[in-house]
Order: C-alpha cells, then sequence, then structure tokens
C-alpha cells in the first residue's frame, strides 16, 4: 500500500487541474480526489461556530426585546443556516441527522417569521432565497430507494417572492445596471423551468390521486413521486387524524415543522394533560418528545427544548438499566470478569464472548451441545447489540443537550452534559485503552469540551 504521504502530491497536482471543470468530466482517479476533498473541507469550519453561536443570542436577546423585528429574526435565520451549511455540524456521518434536522428546522422558521412581520424588498429578498436553498436539500426515498430531492412547489413560491423583493429593492450597494439586469432575468429563467415541471409534477399527481382511496397514500404520493410537499401537506390538514392515521399524523408534524409552520405545530402540542397522554399514545413517547423539543428550540424556549431531550434520555437510561446482563450472559456459563467491568465495557466484552463460542461451535459443534444452545447464543448477541445501541442514544440525546445549552449561552451546562455524554465512550478515564461506545455528536462534543476547558476563567 502507498504511503499516504506519497500521494499528496499527486492529490494536490490533481484538484489543481479540477479547478473549474465539471464532475462529470473527471476520471475516476480525479473523482475521488474531489470527493476526498469535499470530506476533508466539511470536518473543516469555513465560519466559526462561536461566532455564530454568539450571533444566535444577541438576535435571542433583540427578540426577545421586540419579538416583531424582521431583522433580527433575518439574522438568527442567518446564524442557523451558517452553523448548518458552513461549520463542522454539516458532517455527513450517521447519526448527525437529529442535529442537522434541528438547525434544518431552527434556520427555515426564522426565515419564514421574517416574511410575515414587514420586512424591507432586501430583508425579503435574502430570506425568500435561503428558503429556496433549505428546502432545495429536501427529499424522500421512493419505494425502490431513489431519492427526490427538493419541495418543488415551496421552491418555485419562494422563487416568485424573491424575484418580486428583488425587483422591489433594485441594484444592490456595487452591483451595475446590466448585473441587476442579468440576475432578474436569470431568476425569471429559473421560475420558468421549476414552474413548467411543478405543472408537470401537479399534472400527473391530479391523475394518481384518482386512484388513491387513502389520504394518506395520496399525501405521500404528493411528497415523495411528485415533490410537492406544501401539497402534501394541505391534503393532511384538510383532513383528520381518523381519515389518515398515526403515521399520518407523524407526516403532518414532521411537515409543519420543515416548512416553517411553528405556530401551527405550538398549538397541536398546547395540551392538557389527558390530551397530551392520547397524544403520546398515538406518536410514541420518544417522538412526541422530540417534536416538542425541536419545537421549543426552533422558538428559542431552551427550558422547554432540554426538558424534552431530558426526558429521551430518562427513557433510554430506564431501559439501559433494566437490562439483565447476567441472565444474557448464563447463556455462555458464570463469567465473574465482564460483570465487574463498567457497563459499556461489560456489554463489548460480553459480545465478544458469545461471538468466541458461535466460532467454536461453527469448528465443533459438539463444544456448544445444541443448536438449541446455539440460537441462544446468536439472540443474545442481538440484544446486546441493542443495548449497545441504547447506550449510544442516550449519548447522543446528553450531547445535543449540551449543544443546547452551548447555544443558550450556559457554558457550565454544557460542559456538564459533554463529560456526561463522552462517558460512555471513555468508561475508565484513567485507561486511555479503554474505549466504551462511539456515539454521533461524540467528535463534536470532546471538541467543544476542549474549547469550554481552554477558555474557562
Amino acid at each position: 500500500m502507498v504511503p499516504p504521504a506519497l500521494m499528496a502530491p499527486a492529490f494536490a497536482a490533481t484538484f489543481e487541474k479540477m479547478a473549474n471543470r465539471p464532475v462529470k468530466d473527471l476520471d475516476a482517479f480525479q473523482q475521488a480526489t474531489f470527493r476526498l476533498h469535499g470530506k476533508f473541507m466539511n470536518l473543516r469550519d469555513e465560519a466559526s461556530p462561536a461566532h455564530l453561536l454568539l450571533a444566535v443570542r444577541a438576535a435571542r436577546r433583540a427578540l426577545a426585546q421586540n419579538p416583531d423585528n424582521a431583522h433580527a429574526h433575518l439574522q438568527l435565520g442567518q446564524a442557523y443556516f451558517y452553523l448548518l451549511r458552513a461549520t463542522r455540524e454539516r458532517r455527513q456521518e450517521p447519526g448527525q441527522e437529529p442535529l442537522r434536522d434541528l438547525r434544518y428546522i431552527q434556520a427555515v422558521a426564522s426565515f419564514n417569521q421574517v416574511l410575515l412581520l414587514d420586512p424591507s424588498p432586501e430583508e425579503a429578498r435574502e430570506a425568500h432565497r435561503r428558503l429556496v436553498e433549505l428546502y432545495a436539500t429536501q427529499g424522500y426515498p421512493d419505494r425502490n430507494g431513489q431519492w427526490h430531492a427538493g419541495y418543488w412547489d415551496l421552491m418555485l413560491r419562494h422563487l416568485e417572492g424573491q424575484l418580486s423583493a428583488t425587483k422591489a429593492a433594485g441594484p444592490a450597494q456595487g452591483e451595475s445596471a446590466k448585473q441587476f439586469e442579468e440576475q432578474v432575468e436569470q431568476l425569471e429563467k429559473t421560475i420558468s423551468d421549476l414552474g413548467k415541471e411543478v405543472a408537470k409534477q401537479e399534472d400527473r399527481f391530479k391523475n394518481r390521486k384518482t386512484r388513491l382511496v387513502k389520504v394518506l397514500d395520496q399525501a405521500n404520493a404528493a411528497l415523495v413521486e411528485s415533490n410537492l410537499a406544501e401539497q402534501a401537506l394541505k391534503i393532511l390538514r384538510d383532513s383528520d387524524l381518523a381519515a389518515f392515521g398515526n403515521e399520518g399524523m407523524r407526516l403532518q408534524i414532521t411537515l409543519a415543522l420543515h416548512t416553517g409552520l411553528v405556530r401551527d405545530v405550538r398549538a397541536w402540542f398546547n395540551l392538557d394533560e389527558e390530551q397530551e397522554k392520547n397524544f403520546i399514545d398515538k406518536l410514541g413517547r420518544d417522538q412526541h418528545y422530540q417534536f416538542k423539543g425541536l419545537l421549543a428550540a426552533a422558538i428559542g424556549e431552551y427550558t422547554a427544548a432540554d426538558q424534552a431531550f431530558a426526558d429521551i434520555e430518562d427513557q433510554l437510561g430506564r431501559k439501559i438499566s433494566g437490562f439483565d446482563l447476567r441472565k444474557v450472559l448464563s447463556g455462555a456459563g458464570t463469567v465473574v470478569k465482564v460483570q465487574q467491568q463498567t457497563q459499556a465495557l461489560a456489554v463489548k466484552d460480553a459480545i465478544a464472548l458469545h461471538l468466541s463460542y458461535l466460532i467454536l461451535q461453527a469448528r465443533s459443534p459438539r463444544l456448544l451441545g445444541s443448536a438449541l444452545q446455539a440460537e441462544e447464543l446468536r439472540m443474545g448477541i442481538l440484544e446486546l447489540y441493542s443495548l449497545l445501541g441504547m447506550m449510544g442514544e442516550r449519548a447522543q440525546s446528553i450531547a445535543l443537550r449540551g449543544l443546547l445549552a452551548l447555544e443558550a449561552g450556559d457554558l457550565e451546562k454544557a460542559e456538564r452534559l459533554f463529560r456526561r455524554a463522552l462517558t460512555v465512550w471513555k468508561p475508565k478515564p484513567s485507561d486511555p485503552s479503554a474505549i466504551g461506545v462511539d456515539f454521533p455528536f461524540r467528535a463534536m462534543a470532546q471538541e467543544w469540551l476542549e474549547v469550554l476547558e481552554k477558555y474557562k476563567d
């Protein structure tokens, strides 16, 4: 294998040749170089996350004084937009979705709020432009696994709003009349092209809808097959729970959050104790509190958001505490050393033990005695992996609470939560070689903890 250091000049030379060339025109090595460079850059910050969090806090303070300040909502949206798109929070890693989803919802809510107020043409133009960019990132896989990207009907509406605001605002500072004219022409062309595609998809959906009886099927067809998110949400809102069921209820809340309708979602969650109990029964407890946490974080109610995610953490903690490791280990005999470990290390050792037994059984079937005992070991492995997954989910929930505490300016709480989350990764601080359970946000929690320790008074 060629040492990476010797490959660096080749990668650098290749990347230099790739400037301003379409990816489709590159050979296999050049495309691989392009992808590696993209992954490398996604791990770096184009903008300081600390400065962006300060901008969030400043905008929240301004809105506490005047909730109808369109400019403050715009700056809040910009801060969330750049956290999502220009910092390491954009990492495309498994399990990063909750944080990207949170930042997306926060940004979309802020930009939509700008347009509900009385923005200047310049503010309206920027809010529409950002919403087009954000809606273009959304999508759903169809039954064949093909990804359908973009909320096209919403993108079209905001492109039209952007064009109207651009004309009202006139040329930006330093922009010539010719440049402004070209910008308007480009917007008009984009609107024309997308408008034709949206009209095509609307006709397609209209024909498809006649063959679909169930409301949920109609909404899914509009959303997944035709990229008509606004149409899908309208179908659900014009119907009721009896018609679309619990799955439709989850889709309606998801779409409302993802299209900036936080006021509506807030009204839906404004429930008395009995109503909330019924809501939880329909959504599921974790999903209910996930939605509540996202909603509260989007509107800056950090205490409520923390409580919601803490509830998810507590539920996972109860499941983990109730796991009978001794019972699972009984299938492999009495193992004192494993049971004396910290939980994360004990589970990993137990998995290794079960796998060792299965390997031995494959080589010498007589060692385990029966197929039933081998099946019990396999089931034990699945249970243990499920437990590891829950431990990782719980740590992720704790780390997410740490990020929200950081956003709210409670640095002590953020540091405390990051430390708690990382105990599942490093269960024995005195032993660097003891690695527990990795989890999404782990690297981010470590990075922020280092920053907090460095600048602590």
